[in-house]
């Protein structure tokens, strides 16, 4: 994903705006204050794109040393204004409540929203 991204038909995002954290480098702790950091510096105008590949179980990502609960993550992408991409490539991925997540504006997505 980090190869296309930087690829010219993956937008020719430049490296400082993609954090890549593989194998032991994936930890909760690791991908929390890497969203973090990254969500904080996103303005409406930006799309941020997040991929996490690797196992899960309801309602979590398995993070390189523990589950990472997606609520853990909600709180923090639900503060940026930015558009969202969100792909999860694990079990359970689709145990993400999308009526969990909420607009820049603190409000819970519709039905027809979260779709």
């Amino acid at each position: 994903m980090k190869k296309f991204y930087s690829s010219i038909r993956g937008g020719a995002i430049q490296n400082a705006n993609i954090i890549f954290l593989p194998n032991d480098k994936a930890t909760a702790d690791n991908i929390l204050r890497s969203a973090s950091e990254l969500f904080s510096k996103a303005n409406q105008n930006d799309v941020i794109i997040t991929y996490l590949s690797g196992h899960g179980g309801v309602g979590y990502f398995c993070a390189y040393d523990q589950g990472l609960q997606y609520e853990r993550l909600n709180m923090i992408i639900n503060k940026s204004p930015a558009r969202k991409v969100f792909i999860v490539d694990a079990c359970h991925a689709g145990s993400w409540n999308a009526s969990s997540v909420m607009t820049s504006k603190g409000e819970k997505l519709t039905g027809q929203q979260a779709l």
